[in-house]
């Protein structure tokens, strides 16, 4: 535990600063979306009748726990007019706001039991709060780890020429990590100051309970598979399988299954969740964890009996703002690109700028995209390389595009990149360790290599 405390500390901070900063303004009730929604509640007067079809704003959707939320604002609410009571800004604001928290606790949870490392679990997770209320005390550190750049290639005048690569990696890993340091897209207003996006909140609260019970029923039910024996080992040490001491918690699969159905009656962004839950399952069995598949067929069949009644209680056509919002063609592409190789719609705005004529290149803002995504490139190759973090550096990144995928064929909205944003701070944290090791190696002192011994060594044996 004492590892974990100063963790722990760091994150309730964030927390007090994420509730500091929440929105009370009346503008809070004023958005078209949001005074149609509270109309809605308010002429139906029936908490129950969410589960039986549409929600409030009736655009053929199903998200009866999500609505929860606001009928417990509406339950809260004071004062009147004209013997009807008035809407609170205060208490939806405050909502909005503690709804964060519990994602980013819910979030310190996951990463503790997925990764069981104290400063990879605190790190990811101040970060996430973070992106909640302070992206512009990031730009700070974005501009001095990018800095980091240029020192690093100055490093080879120590070295001489066997330092140029190592200088050279490191630079373009500070360059992309700089990169990361603020979100795919900005989310923070849209989660706690604009009410509609707490559908996105809640679905992401009980997706990550989901995950986080789920990585706690495998790390203390599974077997860890030890390496492999040799001819060295004693016989005491043979054995490859370390075994679970604890009862097989099969509390923890009905929670996750119960968080699971929660995130599908808040939001549709959770159909991903059994995926997620899958890619949880497969990062912690090539860290050598042996535990139970059946548990996905459960996820699966929860999933499909789901889609099976949305289809009962919701019209199946499309619905007039689901026409609007459907979108093809390259902004889709761009969006699923960003996650899996950032900076990709800049490169490709950078070449489509060709198309204005070839001096275009002899301007920086041509060459600096592609620098960036030069840099992403050699960064995820150097991570492949690394043997301790290169799993975990590709199974959040995969985790992160994956949470996203279903909303890429939609105009994006903040509130879409707000689970997905939850890994994404976790490949950000595993990113840092890797550029870190990359930056040590480049600043490093150069081998020296022994004299050549002119005689034999003092003592040995003389030689003919």
């Amino acid at each position: 535990m004492k590892r974990w405390a100063p963790w722990l500390l760091l994150v309730i901070g964030m927390c007090a600063l994420v509730f500091a900063n929440r929105s009370e303004s009346p503008n809070l009730l004023r958005d078209t979306d949001t005074v149609a929604l509270l109309n809605r509640i308010r002429e139906v007067s029936d908490p129950m009748s969410w589960f039986k079809g549409d929600w409030p704003l009736q655009n053929h959707f199903y998200r009866p726990i999500s609505t929860l939320t606001f009928e417990w604002d509406h339950v809260l609410e004071d004062g009147s007019d004209g013997g009807h009571k008035s809407w609170n800004a205060a208490a939806y604001g405050r909502t909005n706001a503690v709804l964060a928290i519990l994602c980013i606790l819910l979030l310190f949870w996951f990463l503790r039991e997925a990764t069981d490392v104290p400063w990879l679990t605190g790190t990811a997770t101040a970060l996430f709060a973070v992106w909640h209320f302070g992206e512009s005390y990031l730009r700070w550190a974005e501009i001095g780890i990018a800095w980091l750049g240029p020192i690093c290639l100055l490093g080879h005048l120590r070295g001489g020429v066997s330092k140029i690569a190592p200088c050279a990696f490191a630079a373009l890993g500070c360059v992309f990590l700089s990169s990361q340091l603020l979100p795919v897209e900005e989310f923070g207003w849209r989660i706690v100051e604009w009410l509609p996006g707490r559908t996105a909140s809640v679905m992401t609260l009980f997706a990550l309970l989901s995950l986080a019970t789920y990585s706690r029923y495998v790390r203390t039910s599974g077997e860890l598979m030890g390496p492999a024996a040799t001819a060295l080992d004693v016989p005491a040490t043979k054995s490859t399988r370390v075994l679970r001491t604890e009862a097989w918690p099969v509390g923890l699969l009905v929670l996750s299954c119960i968080g699971l159905l929660l995130a599908l009656g808040s939001y549709e962004q959770a159909v991903m969740l059994p995926a997620l839950l899958f890619g949880v399952w497969l990062m912690f069995r090539l860290r050598g964890y042996r535990s139970a598949w059946w548990p996905h067929l459960v996820f699966w069949a929860l999933l499909f009996g789901y889609l099976l009644l949305r289809t009962q209680l919701v019209p199946t056509d499309v619905s007039g703002y689901q026409a609007q919002q459907f979108r093809s063609g390259p902004g889709l592409w761009m969006a699923l690109g960003d996650y899996l190789l950032p900076g990709a719609y800049s490169l490709y705005s950078s070449f489509y700028t060709i198309t204005a004529g070839w001096l275009i290149v002899l301007n920086g803002s041509f060459w600096s995209p592609v620098f960036t995504a030069l840099a992403n490139v050699t960064t995820y190759w150097k991570g492949w390389s690394d043997r301790q973090w290169k799993w975990p550096l590709i199974g959040y990144l995969l985790l992160s595009f994956f949470a996203f995928l279903p909303m890429a064929w939609l105009h994006p909205f903040g509130h879409y990149h707000y689970l997905p944003s939850a890994f994404r701070a976790a490949f950000v944290a595993v990113l840092a360790v890797v550029v870190l090791r990359l930056v040590v190696t480049a600043a490093s002192l150069p081998e020296l290599r022994a004299p050549a011994r002119r005689g034999p060594a003092p003592g040995s044996l003389l030689r003919p």
